[in-house]
C-alpha cells in the first residue's frame, strides 16, 4: 500500500523543493535584514550549515549582499 503523504511524480517532487527553497528564502532576508542578529545565527536558524553558504543564497535569492539588506 502506498505512503498517501509520498510524493508520487517527479514534478510534486520538484515543486515541493520549490516550496521550500522559497520558504528558506524568505525567513533569510527576514532574519538577515535583523542587525540584532549576526551573519552566523540568521544561517543557524534558516538550517544552513554555515554563513557563506547563507550569504551565496541571499546573494543569488535577490542580488543584494546581506550587508546591502541591511542598509536598506
Amino acid at each position: 500500500m502506498r505512503d498517501p503523504h509520498s510524493l508520487t511524480s517527479i514534478g510534486q517532487y520538484l515543486i515541493a523543493c520549490e516550496n521550500i527553497v522559497a520558504a528558506r528564502a524568505e525567513f533569510a532576508d527576514a532574519f538577515a535584514i535583523s542587525a540584532r542578529m549576526s551573519v552566523d545565527d540568521v544561517a543557524w536558524k534558516v538550517g544552513f550549515s554555515g554563513s557563506a553558504n547563507l550569504r551565496r543564497a541571499i546573494k543569488r535569492w535577490t542580488g543584494q549582499t546581506i550587508s546591502e539588506i541591511r542598509a536598506r
